[in-house]
């Protein structure tokens, strides 16, 4: 019986020391891993341009978890996930958003995806001490894919909605630099005259973008056509084509700009045609509702007496 009891005990410890090494072994590796992606990082970092460095330090600056997981982030942008997220459709967004951070798009998507990976590690830790490990398991998974949803669909939204409000601010502000280019002011002072009147829209954001491009250096031409290649806004696209082909053809800006204004007058009649019609469909439902319920109450009394009367 003692033979036996020590035949467990020696299994027993070599298992403990299989398991053990093997523990070791993933921890080596792990470690190994990592220090690997910090090297490379560093390497990486040493190489690149000053102006991708700069970028960098504004991530790090603003993006706590960019900061905490620069090296991961990195690596997780060179894997094949990033596929699976529409990439030109967050770089789009990203570009339109007007978002302060310079984040290219699978840089955003692997913030979100470290983030949903925290908010997972956190529903496990917390949640286990209250319930089943497979209900934190499964609650970590489906909030964690949800907040990743969530987050890649909250940027495509400002975006759309940033959009609209500039194309909607967009023929005023042609308006107001047609009519003051009339009265003889130049185009970068009928600009900045439509930026300070606009005050914090994001048509402001934009257009002082411009401004301080051109101020820096750039040519209008390059200016416009960087505002051309953020936005990708058909409106935009028509109003910078204007001004290039009347620098080409030596046209009078004040000219183009009065054009322009008109068409962005029968633009703006238009897209409020548009809404109204919207705006009647969506309220059709309702109506029918309302009808239907009125009717109910007028005819109810007169149901309710031939029911009676019946029974």
């Amino acid at each position: 019986m003692q033979l036996v009891h020590e035949h467990i005990d020696v299994w027993q410890w070599r298992l403990a020391m299989t398991g053990s090494s093997l523990l070791g072994i993933a921890v080596f590796l792990l470690i190994s891993r990592v220090l690997l992606i910090v090297d490379r990082h560093i390497r990486t970092f040493a190489e690149e341009w000053e102006f991708e460095q700069s970028r960098r330090v504004k991530l790090r600056h603003g993006s706590r978890v960019y900061r905490l997981t620069e090296p991961l982030i990195d690596e997780l942008c060179e894997t094949r996930l990033m596929k699976l997220f529409g990439i030109d459709r967050i770089s789009l967004a990203i570009s339109r958003g007007g978002d302060p951070l310079p984040w290219k798009a699978k840089e955003f998507i692997s913030v979100s995806m470290m983030e949903s990976l925290l908010l997972f590690l956190a529903i496990m830790l917390f949640g286990s001490g209250f319930t089943s490990v497979l209900i934190c398991l499964a609650a970590g998974l489906l909030f964690s894919a949800v907040f990743l949803r969530a987050s890649l669909k909250s940027v495509c939204r400002k975006a759309d909605r940033r959009i609209e409000l500039i194309q909607r601010r967009l023929p005023f502000g042609i308006d107001l630099i047609s009519l003051m280019m009339r009265a003889g002011a130049g185009f970068r002072d009928a600009l900045a005259t439509v930026v300070s009147e606009s005050g914090r829209h994001p048509f402001a954001d934009e257009f002082y973008r411009v401004l301080s491009d051109v101020s820096h250096g750039k040519t209008l031409h390059e200016a416009l056509s960087d505002l051309d290649q953020r936005l990708r806004s058909d409106d935009v696209r028509e109003m910078v084509f204007a001004i290039k082909k009347s620098e080409e053809l030596g046209t009078p800006l004040a000219e183009i700009f009065s054009n322009l204004a008109d068409q962005m007058r029968l633009r703006k009649s238009q897209w409020a045609e548009a809404a109204a019609g919207k705006a009647q469909i969506k309220i059709h439902g309702p109506q029918l509702i309302i009808m239907v319920a009125c009717m109910l109450t007028i005819l109810a009394p007169f149901i309710f007496e031939g029911i009676s009367t019946y029974l």
